[in-house]
Formats: C-alpha cells, sequence, structure tokens
C-alpha cells in the first residue's frame, strides 16, 4: 500500500515484543480507514512515516488505553453473563433478595463465604446446557480447578461463545 494524501490516526503493538505496530491510516481522498501492519524496523518505509506522526511513546499509551478499553469492556461482558444466567450472589446476605452482589464477583469475601461463592457459582455453570453438553474434557477439568469466580466466568464464557 502507497501512504499518500492522508495520516497516521492512531497505533498500538500488537506484539509483547513490539516488533510489530497496527496502525490506522486516514486517506483523506477516499475517506477511508485502513489498518496496516508495520514491522518496528528503521529501514521499513511505513514504519519510517509512522515515526514522523506519533513516538514510540505515544504508541506505548495508546496501547496501555487499548489494553485498558478492551479489559473495560470485558469486565462488563462477564457482568453482564453473570446476571443474565444468575452466577452472581452475596453468601452473607441473610435477606435472600440482597443474595445478587455483582461486586462479590471481583472481589469475593473471605474465608467460607469466598468459599461457598465459589462453589456455588461452578455448580451454576456445570448446569448451563452449553457446559452439560459439551464433550470438552480440558475446558470442564479447568472449570473444577478454577480459583477464582471470575475465572470460572471466564471458562463459562468460552462454552457458551466459542
Amino acid at each position: 500500500m502507497i501512504l499518500k494524501n492522508g495520516k497516521f490516526i492512531n497505533a498500538v503493538f500488537a506484539s509483547s515484543k513490539k516488533d510489530l505496530i497496527l496502525a490506522i491510516w486516514y486517506d483523506e481522498l477516499s475517506k477511508q480507514h485502513h489498518e496496516i501492519a508495520i514491522t518496528t524496523d528503521l529501514h521499513n518505509k511505513m514504519y519510517v512515516k509512522l515515526l514522523e506522526t506519533f513516538t514510540t511513546d505515544e504508541i506505548s499509551t495508546m496501547t496501555d488505553q487499548k489494553r485498558k478499553h478492551a479489559a473495560k469492556s470485558w469486565e462488563l461482558i462477564v457482568k453482564d453473563v453473570a446476571e443474565k444466567y444468575g452466577l452472581i450472589y452475596d453468601p452473607t446476605a441473610t435477606n435472600p433478595q440482597d443474595k445478587l452482589v455483582i461486586d462479590h464477583l471481583f472481589n469475593p469475601p473471605e474465608g467460607e463465604a469466598g468459599m461457598e461463592l465459589l462453589f456455588n457459582t461452578k455448580l451454576k455453570i456445570f448446569d448451563l446446557s452449553a457446559v452439560t453438553q459439551s464433550t470438552n474434557t480440558e475446558l470442564k477439568k479447568k472449570l473444577r480447578e478454577a480459583k477464582t469466580p471470575l475465572e470460572s466466568l471466564y471458562i463459562a464464557g468460552k462454552f457458551l461463545y466459542e
């Protein structure tokens, strides 16, 4: 791709080695955005052109922002799944109406209450038809070995959405 009549508007590292960047090029003539994979090699003309717009520190900052946004999005998905399937509750609540507390997914209570939350979360997940009908014994093993409610829900998502 020949980069003319436009500008880079975003760039993030695509690997932990920082040897590959995914950049967004806005073509001002066609009014289109193009995602371009660029190796971080000073002999690469696209990389040199990218460095005319963004420093590596700025690319690192954009990468961090993208990861934070992805983590927040993942958290919202997990909460949505947990609420939809009734997987989250507060085992210490005396009033049954007060048992649903999403915060306990991310910060489980200590001791017996936390263990009960984890156990009951796993039970609910194992009751899902996607899990009972699955033949993926390795994923079921991972669910049994999960150490937190959040990890359990992550595995539940694999059964439901992969």
